[in-house]
């Protein structure tokens, strides 16, 4: 088994982190854009890499932070991010006056991707520690 270099703690292969210190093993890339131009990963508020996931901070609210995957750290969303829930609500509201049940799913869809959309591009990533 190999040694971590800062506290000479031993470590799996597979270990990003020291057991013992919480070193960083294993330098990561840094990453990008994917070939068709969409954001892999968005960058940690801590260490100012990308180390969050999308699907990560789509399904980020300010209870429940996630672990940058450079830094090890904390990072979450702040309260207001609830604001970006609107879109959502009022299309809940819209849809119990709709007649049809074809206009009730798509008010609902339009909502849920308008909430997507304005999470992703306007709530930023905040450290939680």
């Amino acid at each position: 088994m190999p040694k971590c270099p800062d506290c000479g703690a031993l470590y799996g292969i597979d270990d990003d982190f020291c057991p013992e210190c919480g070193e960083r093993l294993k330098p990561k890339e840094k990453e990008g854009t994917n070939r068709i131009g969409f954001i892999s990963m968005y960058e940690c508020p801590i260490c100012h890499m990308p180390g969050i996931p999308v699907w990560r901070k789509a399904c980020l609210d300010p209870a429940y932070p996630t672990n940058c995957k450079n830094c090890g750290k904390k990072v979450g969303v702040p309260y207001s991010s609830m604001l970006a829930m609107l879109p959502f609500i009022a299309a809940v509201l819209v849809s119990l006056y709709m007649p049809s049940l074809i206009l009730k799913g798509w008010a609902l869809i339009i909502g849920i991707v308008c909430m997507f959309i304005i999470h992703m591009k306007f709530v930023p990533l905040i450290s939680k520690e």
